[in-house]
């Protein structure tokens, strides 16, 4: 992946939700929840971020944050969101 982000935005990757918890038990899709977050991975790093942040770390955003962007890497499309510093909820410890 080849895109560096401007200013205060982050590149980061969402993960897939859980299906399953470890018992077994299916978890259904929250698409109603209107208090859900996106939870991914930080990509890349504007040079604008005041935070200390680093590539790899698991990060949480606003639901509709970000601006969807569809890259080519390996010559499969991965899709990316760019995401300003002012949408990110909180850094995972």
């Amino acid at each position: 992946m080849n895109l560096k982000p401007m200013g205060d935005r982050i590149v980061g990757k969402e993960s897939e939700p859980d299906k399953m918890t470890a018992s077994g038990l299916l978890i259904p899709d929250a698409k109603g929840d209107k208090n859900e977050c996106k939870i991914g991975h930080i990509v890349a790093i504007g040079t604008g971020v005041k935070y200390n942040l680093n590539v790899g770390q698991k990060i949480a955003w606003k639901r509709y944050g970000g601006q969807g962007v569809l890259l080519e890497s390996n010559g499969m499309p991965e899709e990316v969101l760019v995401i300003r510093e002012d949408e990110m909820l909180g850094v995972f410890q």
